[in-house]
């Protein structure tokens, strides 16, 4: 307290003031009363303009009759009554406005909490009042606003020093500078004073700070920085964008992040599409708002052209190679290929927007286009599941068969790959298979009941196996009939059918001059069609033993007979149990007696031999005598000309 002597001038002036502030005589009818007052003013006095004084407590205001200092804002208060001079706390009004003006201030401090008075933010003079320097935010409206918004977002521990205060004023103010374009004076520590994040969600960091700066820098002017929501969005924004493209494991940008960097065109809707394409760039790809704006215009175009079965609405416009690399999609060959392009461009125009509304499935798309250009040229094989992305239809049920026939089919096309550069292209193939998978069944069926309805020569021409016409489909569906469903399950299968049966009834031209005398039907032929021709099954041309004898007899009469004898595969068979009988018979030793199975002579007459001359028992014996005789592999009965000189030399 004052000494004796001192109270004058000012100092007096004060004491009385308060005197006469406190309330009437009783509010200083007491010692103590009186005291406290005379204490409180001389404290504060004192203190104010020289923190070397005395610290004021909570019994000096309350002497002083001050309300609403409490134990949580003294510091406060007392940082305020340390910036300002003695003539600003020199009447107890004083004080309390000081008190009053800087409560509201730590009131608006609510930091998550919503705002109790949205509308009535601290003014210039209220900062004056407490002694604060808050800078630009003096004169400059954005500046005040967005100083209030950074408060109101902190809590009462980061504004309970005048210090504090002026602190964020000059980083506010370094803010507004650097939106009207001045060199950026703001530093990482800068930015985190402010309340944004240095850890978590969109973390501003070094690596990305220069990052950010740019974004405010770019960001529109002080009218888009003037609130702490629109700050936060553009500075954690950016930050939170090229966290994302730099490690997918951070969280994405939301709607509300995108619209506060000025980003138009994403919505609700392809958020996590253009999410996903942030995430398959790096983050030097999607640094600047130019940048991820026209990412996001190149994933909006290409979403807008999968429209699925609609009509396309820019048939002329498709996306570019140069849109999928600004989405970071990997479209491998389709980069440089044109067809590989067209047809990646056509599978998304055939698909819809969720099939396409991730970079992975882009990729898989184009992924799918280039196996089937490569495949063109002899290349990759193209899988169902790639044909499927690429929206080609009439898929559902295919079988192995089919599928192998339909990537067949692409590799028949040509080469560079135009043949098959749209889905339309595809599916024309895929219906074509489909075709003729139905036309197979048909065949499987009637391998499996010959009951049921005959396939007819179109039916053969659908599956594409030629050579097929009226005269023969006959004998052709005889060798389907003896076969099973597995056996003609396919074009190429039926098409061998259709040849080794083709080479039979070529062979049996009766009379005629023998064609192809150096080429018979093999045994495999036989077996091709169905038929089951006993011993012959194991001949080979040209060979020396029973078997090869058997399939040559075989062949000649087949070849001395006509096309109306071998045309179903169960005259076939007969003939090959009458060759088997001879061949039987002439594999006995000599003087064996006759079996009471030989050949008959009306089987004989069967392979084309002439039997006329033939009229008793005793005849007949010699001839089966003279075969018996004959050499056991079959050599000396394995033409039909040798058994008809068997035959004329032991008839009449």
């Amino acid at each position: 307290m004052w000494q004796r002597g001192q109270i004058t001038g000012p100092r007096l002036a004060a004491v009385v003031g308060a005197i006469r502030a406190a309330g009437g005589q009783g509010s200083v009818d007491t010692y103590a009363e009186l005291t406290g007052l005379i204490t409180g003013i001389a404290v504060l006095l004192n203190y104010s303009g020289d923190s070397t004084q005395a610290l004021p407590t909570l019994s000096h205001y309350s002497g002083l009759g001050i309300t609403g200092v409490t134990a949580a804002n003294l510091g406060a208060i007392n940082s305020a009554m340390d910036t300002l001079a003695p003539k600003d706390v020199d009447t107890k009004a004083k004080v309390q406005a000081i008190v009053d003006t800087y409560t509201r201030i730590l009131a608006e401090a609510n930091g998550t909490a919503a705002d109790a008075t949205p509308s009535a933010g601290p003014t210039v003079e209220d900062y004056a009042l407490i002694g604060a320097d808050i800078g630009l935010a003096r004169t400059n409206a954005a500046a005040l606003n967005l100083l209030n918004e950074v408060v109101g977002n902190l809590t009462t521990a980061a504004v309970d020093t005048v210090a504090e205060i002026n602190a964020l004023g000059v980083v506010v103010g370094k803010v507004m500078n650097l939106a009207t374009g001045q060199p950026n004076t703001l530093t990482l520590e800068n930015l985190y004073l402010l309340g944004l994040p240095s850890s978590g969600p969109g973390a501003i960091t070094a690596s990305n700070f220069d990052v950010v700066i740019r974004s405010m820098a770019n960001a529109g002017g002080q009218a888009v920085l003037d609130t702490y929501r629109e700050l936060f969005g553009v500075a954690s924004g950016m930050a939170t964008v090229v966290n994302y493209a730099n490690d997918s494991t951070q969280t994405p940008p939301t709607l509300d992040q995108y619209r506060a960097l000025g980003i138009t065109g994403v919505t609700a809707a392809n958020l996590e599409a253009v999410n996903s394409a942030i995430d398959a760039n790096s983050g030097a790809s999607v640094d600047s708002k130019a940048k991820i704006q026209a990412l996001v215009d190149a994933y909006n175009f290409i979403l807008a052209e999968a429209n699925g079965s609609a009509s396309d609405l820019t048939p002329e416009a498709n996306p570019t190679a140069a849109q999928y690399s600004l989405l970071g999609a990997n479209i491998g060959t389709a980069a440089s290929s044109p067809q590989a392009l067209s047809l990646l461009n056509d599978g998304i125009a055939n698909v819809q927007t969720t099939d396409v509304d991730t970079v992975g499935e882009i990729n898989a798309i184009a992924a799918a286009a280039a196996a089937v250009i490569s495949a063109a040229a002899g290349g990759a094989t193209v899988t169902l599941s790639q044909l499927r992305l690429l929206g080609v239809s009439n898929l559902a049920g295919l079988s192995l068969s089919n599928l192998q026939a339909i990537q067949s089919a692409i590799v028949a096309t040509n080469d560079s790959g135009s043949d098959v550069d749209t889905v339309a292209e595809l599916n024309a193939i895929v219906s074509r298979v489909v075709g003729a998978a139905k036309s197979i069944e048909l065949f499987r069926t009637y391998a499996d009941d010959g009951t049921t309805t005959a396939p007819a020569v179109a039916d053969y021409a659908a599956v594409g196996a030629n050579g097929v016409n009226s005269g023969k489909v006959a004998a052709f569906n005889s060798a389907v009939d003896a076969l099973t469903s597995s056996d003609v399950d396919s074009s190429s299968k039926l098409q061998a059918v259709v040849n080794a049966y083709a080479r039979i009834l070529a062979e049996a031209n009766g009379s005629a001059a023998d064609a192809t005398p150096g080429a018979n039907p093999s045994a495999a032929d036989y077996a091709q069609v169905g038929a089951s021709i006993g011993l012959a099954a194991q001949g080979v041309a040209g060979g020396t033993n029973q078997a090869s004898s058997a399939l040559a007899l075989l062949d000649d009469s087949v070849g001395a007979l006509t096309v109306t004898s071998v045309n179903t595969v169960a005259k076939l068979n007969q003939l090959a149990a009458i060759v088997d009988k001879i061949m039987t018979l002439a594999q006995q030793s000599t003087g064996t007696a006759i079996p009471a199975s030989a050949v008959t002579m009306t089987e004989l007459s069967s392979l084309g031999l002439n039997v006329s001359l033939v009229n008793t028992s005793s005849e007949t014996n010699a001839i089966w005598q003279a075969i018996i005789n004959s050499a056991d592999d079959g050599s000396g009965v394995a033409t039909v000309t040798a058994l008809q000189a068997i035959i004329n030399a032991n008839a009449s």
